[in-house]
């Protein structure tokens, strides 16, 4: 505020009031950094507090308002800004203008003079307001052309792990604290939830990043959705009191400290189920974790740190679907799931390795593709609110483009996937699915066993009691539509698109299903 500095403006109000024989008030109306150009002081700066003080009294009135200029009370144009003058007026508040020492009153005898030279003030301010804008605006994109081509930094602002050294114009990373940031990374892209990864780094005692005094789930999510690590920096723009993204972002703008691969699976792990919430076991029971639903909808939680059930999280509220025993439901799941790829995740041969390579890159791309599908969305409804223009048109026709080649691309992928895999699954599941479950014996086991079946299955619904079949089984199955011997139904969806109907006997001992072909396997309890 050089040469516009906040003594100056309050010795000129001292000044003029003394001058004119009035006394000050003791309350003091300050609008520092609020814009009178888009009309913000009035909706909520301190002369908006002091209009709602006139209409409820708590100023007297007639009184008299001490103001630089005109534009200080508004700059949106000369309409706008007279008739917030006369809306003052009428409130019995006169105006005071110290640059041209001018009172504005109701019963002025140059009312129509007043009127004009208010006019003029206002509209020189909303011209002013509006070159100075645009001359920030093209500052602005000079500066980010110039990092996009040149790489020169927009500002010496930078994340918690990086340090601005400005006779280099450069960043440098600071290694302790970036250790922390991969360390979150890894351990969210093996499974574990921000809770539990919090708790890890309290027990090890990490620096914390950031400005508040310990590690927080809060802290460590935001800190997964920071696209610097990868070395991206977000250009963005203020519009009203949000910054929204102006532009692409910009590559290679920081170093990054984290790899594509990593960055990409956090992403897949983050769009596939989204951040695991509420209590979570210590020892991480649960290996179907954000996976497994209740009938009415919400999801399925485990009762308690010790107790082997698990139910639904609106039990004896809004549901009354009965409890599972969580270790009998996991050997059911798991032995109906026995077709599943579990090579890509015990094998370490080459075709294993390319399918999960392929996999990774088939999730890369359906990420790609609801991106390009929302701003499909995003730029039919600016079209719909603004009118279509060229810009509008080709912007459109690109999206769908876009949209259109990542859909051959992602189709293209998954025949290769099914082809894989069928190859893949050729060394023998049953045999794979035992040593599957040697990992659930440590807790880093079952994290790697919950991560994998996330990346592959949709969702897992459970309805207890004598359910019926979704589609008809074979004559085979003992448990027929609404048979009382079933404890109920287990609907699994793969992100494949196959889906799986199963049914379990009341005591969780034995299960039966239909994928393809009917069989029945007991389970040892």
């Amino acid at each position: 505020m050089a040469g516009y500095g906040r003594e100056r403006q309050l010795e000129n109000t001292i000044n003029a009031a003394q001058k004119h024989g009035w006394v000050l008030s003791d309350k003091t109306f300050e609008d520092l950094g609020v814009s009178g150009w888009k009309g913000q002081n009035v909706s909520e700066g301190a002369f908006s507090e002091f209009l709602s003080l006139v209409d409820s009294g708590s100023i007297q009135t007639p009184c008299v308002l001490i103001c630089e200029n005109p534009d200080r009370i508004s700059r949106q144009g000369v309409n706008k800004s007279v008739e917030i003058m006369l809306t003052l007026l009428r409130k019995g508040v006169q105006v005071y203008t110290v640059s041209d020492d001018r009172l504005y009153s109701g019963d002025s005898e140059y009312a129509l003079f007043d009127l004009m030279t208010w006019g003029i003030s206002a509209q020189r301010g909303a011209e002013e307001s509006e070159i100075k804008s645009q001359r920030i605006k093209d500052a602005r994109k000079r500066k980010q052309l110039a990092a996009r081509s040149k790489g020169v930094k927009v500002t010496s602002q930078c994340p918690v792990w990086l340090e601005y050294d400005k006779a280099s114009d450069q960043f440098t990373v600071n290694e302790d604290k970036a250790a922390v940031v991969r360390q979150i990374f890894t351990l969210y892209s093996q499974g574990y939830g921000s809770i539990q990864i919090t708790r890890k780094l309290l027990e090890s005692k990490a620096t914390v990043l950031g400005r508040s005094a310990k590690w927080t789930p809060q802290k460590v999510n935001y800190l997964l959705r920071q696209q610097s690590v990868i070395g991206l920096f977000q250009p963005t723009r203020k519009s009203g009191t949000k910054y929204l993204p102006e532009g692409e972002p910009i590559p290679s703008y920081y170093p990054a400290i984290i790899d594509a691969k990593t960055w990409e699976k956090v992403e897949i792990i983050k769009a596939g189920s989204g951040v695991p919430r509420g209590r979570k076991a210590i020892n991480h029971r649960n290996i179907f974790k954000s996976l497994l639903r209740c009938y009415c909808g919400r999801a399925y939680t485990l009762k308690g740190n010790s107790e082997d059930s698990i139910r639904c999280a609106s039990l004896n509220t809004t549901c009354k679907e009965p409890t599972w025993v969580y270790s009998k439901l996991e050997n059911n799941l798991l032995v109906v799931l026995n077709d599943l790829d579990w090579v890509s995740l015990t094998g370490t041969g080459s075709q294993s390795e390319k399918l999960k390579e392929l996999r990774h890159d088939i999730a890369v791309k359906e990420l790609s593709l609801a991106k390009a599908e929302r701003g499909v969305v995003n730029l039919a409804e600016t079209i719909k609110e603004m009118g279509l223009d060229d810009m509008l048109r080709d912007s459109l026709n690109d999206a769908r483009s876009q949209r259109e080649s990542l859909q051959h691309e992602l189709k293209a992928l998954r025949n290769k996937e099914t082809l894989l895999t069928a190859e893949v699954s050729s060394q023998g599941n049953w045999k794979r699915l035992s040593q599957v479950k040697t990992l659930l014996d440590t807790e880093e086991g079952r994290h790697k066993v919950n991560s994998y079946l996330r990346s592959l299955i949709g969702t897992i619904t459970l309805r207890t009691g004598d359910t019926p079949w979704v589609t008809t089984p074979d004559t085979a199955l003992p448990l027929r539509d609404h048979d009382k011997r079933a404890k109920g139904s287990m609907f699994i969806k793969l992100k494949s698109g196959i889906e799986i109907e199963a049914q379990v006997s009341k005591d969780q001992t034995v299960v039966y299903w239909n994928g393809g072909e009917s069989r029945s396997i007991h389970v040892s309890s």
